[in-house]
């Protein structure tokens, strides 16, 4: 039960990772600017001073709304004097946040954000890159930057303001962002590697997909950590669906988190695992519905985001932590210390960035839990490959040992266990779909005296040539099986299951026949068969062990028939029989049986046991 548990909410985090990514993909086509830079090669000079109201008040560009009369939705203005030392082609560059901007030199409009539409229904601006290229005779005149909120509530800023060119500024905004981009990457190229590794890992019988769902997690932690950066929207010039993305992505860290520890610790958490998993759930849908139908953004549904988030981090550490005490003893130091500064990193970070998002405003909203969530997806990464690597030990042990109980071990072929069980299935599916069933029954001759005449070894090499030729007839309509020492059992099923029959035995004879011709073989190659079929309709109230006696007593038939035709018929052939004739009369060891041989071209009718 726990495991299809786990298969049903991996199969829900898929979905939603396909729900965030069309969202993304399609707000991007649909409403994205790719790429809207203007080339411009001025030094910058910072612009983030003299900023004031239309009364001359000044005012605190991090926190517009905070500014007495800036309302959401309604227009507001704030002005500065233009530098007289500025050269044509000038931009005025800066981040802003939640605002949607428009800007203006003595009335006359040089600028509007393209964001005017509601992508999605939603209200939000999220976070835009604007290059306002000043005019010519701008020096010394008066700038006016109108923005219009899109909440009371949610932080409104400009920050990152400077005046030069587009391109230069672009240029070093990157390279501040160079070791976030890199550690996005490395969160991808760890997702992907992991992955990887959960392949050769669940080969066998016995699954842990830890490590997949680890991998997932990695990556969209590394797509959200992108978007966190502010990145993306330099060359989308969307802010509003890099927003979207960013809030759909954090609902889905409480998700893959507590997933995570459900596939690890599976049973232990089942109940407390499955509430998360499925509050995570509702709480996606809830917020996917709102937004849609226009009630209530991601934006103002933020906070049950955080709730979930804050629940589930505390959840996860005390799990963690708990669980590295339990287990310290029974894991290697190495193994232990990972756990530990794992732990911390993603402790610490976690707490720092939440403080960072509530108490100011920065333009990089995961800096720290970024580093954190890499430090520890590489070190529950490695652990997570211990318990796999276990795991897969356990399953190559247990599908040996599977095959053991199953697989004739001389043969390869199914035993007598997994011909009772065989005949249980077929006999649910006659019931259910009413299907033609055949039943072929082998025996093969002089076993026992192949093994007193040339040892045990060649009594062994028999059964297999017996087995391989009714694995290549039989065998490629049906099943076949070894149920005693010299007797085999095939199952066919399906239409025109008689005709089927027979022309698996005529091959089979085939075969035989070139065995027997075949100077590799020491033996002639002799199985006696008889088969029976059940057709619907044709024999009422007919069971499966009637067939089965059936098709026995009619092997039983054709093995008389056969010692009737033929009662002097070689056993060893020519070459073999003259081998033995030079030992005539003397006591020879032959694979560790001591028999006396007598000449005559049927060693098999002339040779007695010694007392």
């Amino acid at each position: 039960m726990a495991r299809t548990d786990r298969r049903v909410f991996g199969i829900i985090y898929i979905i939603m990772m396909l729900i965030v990514a069309g969202i993304g993909i399609v707000s991007t086509v649909r409403f994205g600017n790719f790429f809207r830079v203007t080339r411009a090669e001025e030094n910058m000079i910072p612009a983030d001073s003299g900023w004031t109201d239309r009364y001359g008040n000044a005012v605190d560009l991090a926190h517009l709304n905070e500014i007495e009369g800036v309302n959401a939705g309604q227009s507001f203005s704030i002005f500065v004097s233009i530098p007289d030392d500025l050269e044509e082609g000038t931009h005025l560059c800066f981040r802003s946040k939640n605002i949607l901007v428009s800007a203006y030199v003595d009335e006359e409009c040089i600028y509007h954000s393209e964001t005017p539409e509601e992508a999605l229904n939603s209200k939000a601006y999220g976070t835009n890159w604007h290059y306002i290229l000043l005019p010519k005779d701008a020096a010394g005149r008066s700038l006016e930057i109108r923005f219009v909120p899109s909440y009371d509530s949610a932080k409104a800023a400009m920050d990152t303001i400077v005046y030069g060119a587009a391109e230069e500024y672009i240029m070093t905004v990157l390279q501040d962002k160079a070791v976030a981009i890199v550690t996005c990457i490395l969160f991808l190229f760890a997702g992907i590697m992991l992955l990887i590794l959960d392949i050769p890992v669940n080969a066998g019988q016995v699954k842990n997909h830890e490590l997949a769902i680890l991998g997932m997690f990695s990556i969209m932690i590394a797509v959200w950590c992108l978007v966190a950066t502010y990145v993306v929207q330099i060359f989308t010039g969307d802010g509003r669906t890099d927003h979207i993305l960013s809030c759909c992505l954090l609902m889905m860290i409480p998700y893959g988190t507590i997933l995570y520890l459900y596939e690890s610790f599976g049973d232990r958490l089942k109940v407390l695992a499955r509430v998360l998993l499925i509050t995570s759930t509702v709480e996606f849908v809830l917020n996917m519905i709102l937004q849609f139908a226009g009630i209530a953004d991601f934006q103002q549904t933020l906070f049950l985001t955080h709730i979930l988030l804050v629940t589930t981090a505390l959840i996860f550490l005390v799990i963690m932590i708990i669980h590295s005490v339990k287990a310290g003893k029974d894991s290697s130091l190495f193994f232990r210390i990972l756990r530990g500064i794992g732990l911390g990193s993603i402790g610490i970070t976690t707490t720092i960035d939440i403080v960072r998002f509530y108490v100011g405003n920065y333009s990089d909203n995961g800096r720290f839990v970024r580093l954190g969530l890499l430090i520890f997806i590489l070190c529950y990464g490695g652990s997570s490959l211990e318990r796999s690597i276990d795991t897969f030990r356990m399953g190559a042990k247990a599908e040996v040992i599977s095959r053991l109980a199953y697989q004739d071990g001389l043969t390869e072929l199914g035993n007598r266990t997994a011909f009772d069980e065989c005949l249980e299935q077929v006999e649910l599916e006659r019931q259910r779909e009413h299907i033609e069933i055949g039943i072929a029954m082998f025996d093969v001759n002089n076993l026992k005296a192949i093994n007193d005449m040339i040892g045990h070894q060649m009594g062994d090499q028999l059964i297999k040539t017996a087995a391989d030729i009714l694995r290549n007839t039989y065998g490629k309509e049906g099943s076949c099986f070894r149920v005693g020492g010299d007797e085999f059992v095939a199952i066919i099923t399906g239409t025109q299951v008689m005709e089927r029959c027979e022309a698996c035995r005529k091959q089979s004879e085939a075969m035989i026949a070139e065995a027997n011709n075949s100077k590799e073989l020491p033996f002639y190659v002799r199985i006696a068969s008889g088969y029976n079929v059940y057709i619907p309709g044709q024999v009422e109230h007919q069971t499966l062990k009637e067939i089965y006696r059936m098709a026995d007593a009619r092997m039983y038939e054709n093995k008389k028939r056969m010692k009737h035709e033929d009662p002097n018929a070689p056993i060893v052939k020519k070459g073999e029989t003259m081998r033995l004739k030079k030992f005539s009369g003397e006591t020879s060891r032959l694979f560790g049986r001591t028999v006396v041989l007598k000449a005559d071209d049927n060693p098999a009718a002339k040779k007695e046991p010694r007392s």
